[in-house]
């Protein structure tokens, strides 16, 4: 039987209940990665070789042992910052589909081709930090807390059949969901800059941050495969899938960073930095792994009314403790490694361009395998406003374009900033917030 997506969506009311608490098992939870400092984030994220601010204790402590960092000890209010986007759908969009108007067949086509095969990816950054950087003293001190999604998606094909019906896509399948990924974290850390003499460089110095991580909780889907709904030649439907998932709370560890900053002239500054040199332990960790089954069954049509052909599908769910249940799991940190520079390319003008690279060696806690670039520029037309622009790409987010600008008066400075998600304006997918404030003392 071919379904419409009138008909679908009237089938899918029917089979909601019967589907609904089968097809759970196989959802992942939002979580957390790391803060986005306001300042940096309107300088496209770019901050490795920002000057010191009260944000340069959890970034780059090797700033702090520059002879160029102000002498002013520096601590901020608690920031917020706030990133919510999606890899299909922009504004426009979203607001059309919310609003209940009608879709004709090539919007709703058009709609299906904008979805990547991996799904309807779904991302969430959110975080709160607060520090004190003491240049004086060559040191700093912070708390954080973040979270952060990585993998998490839609199934394109539960998508489309929304959309299109089954004349499209025959089948529903989980696979994308497999390496899906949540973390919640807390960490506090002590940060130190030391000088050190290095020929050809006017200053340099090294760092050396020190972390304890409070694991709030994560969770993982370990497998992920089969089909929740599956179309046949004789129009009867069936399914079949199973998942596996992990969990923990609770969880402790530690982690270095390390860091290298040079002012090779007075117009540029080099950084580097190796990050995340740790493990978390999760003392006791959750494991189950589910299975799934849909009767074969038939589907028919009395008017709008959607009929089944034997009473309603049965479905058989299963759980057990997978091998891992109720075992220690420590969770080493992946590795991240950065690059950075900051250029004034004119002295008699008030701007300054950054630029950074950065990639890890896994998908998590904010970090990811691919390489993420950052670039942006502050310009300083009147002394005590500062605006920014920047841009971003790679890694687990989508291409951002953002802009931000700080309000100085005296010893306080706040930050506003706001980003793109993979587009701009109606087309953009989602967006990036956030706000800052600190005091020089």
């Amino acid at each position: 039987m071919t379904l419409t997506p009138a008909r679908t969506a009237l089938a899918c009311a029917r089979m909601g209940a019967s589907l609904l608490a089968s097809a759970i098992a196989f959802q992942a939870a939002p979580a957390m990665a790391a803060a986005l400092d306001a300042r940096s984030l309107g300088l496209g994220r770019a901050q490795l070789a920002l000057d010191v601010a009260a944000s340069t204790a959890w970034t780059n402590a090797a700033l702090l042992g520059l002879p160029s960092a102000q002498q002013a000890m520096m601590a901020p209010l608690p920031g917020l910052s706030l990133g919510l986007g999606n890899d299909a759908f922009g504004f426009q969009t979203l607001d059309a589909l919310l609003s209940g108007k009608a879709l004709s067949d090539a919007d709703a086509r058009q709609l299906s081709a904008s979805i990547p095969a991996s799904g309807l990816g779904l991302k969430l950054d959110f975080g709160s930090a607060l520090g004190v950087s003491a240049p004086m003293h060559r040191s700093g001190f912070f708390v954080r807390a973040s979270a952060d999604t990585v993998g998490l998606a839609v199934p394109r094909d539960l998508l489309t059949l929304l959309l299109l019906g089954n004349s499209v896509t025959s089948a529903v399948s989980i696979d994308a969901l497999q390496g899906a990924r949540a973390d919640a974290f807390a960490d506090v850390g002590f940060s130190v800059g030391v000088p050190v003499a290095f020929s050809g460089a006017r200053a340099t110095a090294l760092g050396l941050t020190a972390r304890y991580i409070q694991g709030i909780g994560f969770a993982r889907i370990t497998e992920a495969r089969g089909k929740l709904l599956e179309t046949h030649a004789d129009g009867s439907f069936s399914g079949e899938a199973q998942a596996t998932y992990q969990y923990g709370t609770m969880g402790a560890g530690g982690a270095l960073d390390l860091s290298l900053a040079s002012e090779v002239r007075d117009d540029l500054r080099l950084v580097a930095t190796l990050g995340n040199i740790g493990a978390v332990r999760w003392p006791k960790i959750t494991e189950k792994h589910h299975t799934y089954r849909l009767e074969p069954y038939q589907l028919g049509f009395s008017g709008d009314d959607a009929q089944f052909s034997a009473g309603a599908p049965s479905t058989t769910t299963t759980e057990a403790p997978g091998p891992g249940n109720d075992q220690e799991l420590w969770d080493p940190l992946p590795l991240k490694l950065g690059f950075g520079a900051r250029w004034i390319p004119l002295r008699s003008l008030p701007l300054q361009l950054l630029g950074d690279v950065e990639l890890g060696t896994g998908r998590a806690y904010g970090v990811s395998t691919q390489p993420e670039v950052r670039l942006g520029g502050e310009w300083r037309l009147i002394d005590w406003l500062p605006l920014r622009a920047g841009l971003s790409a790679g890694g687990e987010r989508a291409t951002s374009f953002t802009t931000g600008l700080g309000l100085e008066l005296g010893a306080c400075r706040v930050d506003l900033a706001i980003g793109s998600y993979d587009g701009l304006f109606a087309a953009s997918k989602g967006g990036y917030y956030a706000l800052a404030s600190q005091f020089k003392f």
